[in-house]
């Protein structure tokens, strides 16, 4: 392998890193404050304001380094942020959307949706008399399917009493 291909496997590797690990995050976090004491100490002594927050760019400028740092003191790789950036930036350039998709989102954001090619307009209305008449009978309930089960009371008397009739007759 060439010294190229080395330190693009690298970089590869490097992105792949897990840098969630509590060490890191701990470290990280120590880093964070160091730097803001640092910017603290550095004041005018004329200017009385304390500063308790790190700008998104210097905290993205702390955070590349600090990982660098833990890359380089776990896996013994030196990477070099500069040439990593470089190479990032020629590796993934971001996609660009299609003209169509940016032509429906600059209609949307106009406010001209009614002009994106394939949308149909629906009223918001209902429009009565349109409707279909069922033609098939309504399902019964399952507690009306058991009342219909179930023996009427006439019935029921009857069927005993000529239980009670033949019980009677055999007996004679």
């Amino acid at each position: 392998m060439d010294m190229q291909e080395t330190q693009e496997d690298v970089y590869r590797y490097f992105d792949l890193f897990d840098f969630n690990n509590e060490d890191f995050l701990n470290g990280l976090e120590n880093v964070f404050e160091s730097y803001l004491d640092q910017l603290n100490n550095d004041k005018d002594e004329r200017i009385h304001e304390i500063v308790t927050e790190i700008s998104p760019e210097d905290k993205e400028r702390l955070t590349l380094q600090a990982k660098t740092f833990y890359f380089s003191k776990e896996t013994g790789n030196i990477l070099n942020i500069e040439d990593y950036q470089e190479w990032k930036k020629s590796q993934n350039p971001e996609p660009g959307y299609s003209n169509d998709y940016q032509k429906v989102v600059e209609l949307i954001m106009s406010g001209r949706e009614n002009e994106i090619p394939g949308i149909k307009q629906i009223p918001d209305t209902v429009l009565e008399g349109q409707g279909s008449e069922s033609k098939s009978s309504q399902r019964k309930k399952p507690w009306e399917i058991a009342k219909e089960n179930e023996p009427k009371p006439d019935e029921d008397n009857e069927e005993q009493t000529n239980k009670e009739d033949t019980t009677d007759a055999t007996v004679i």
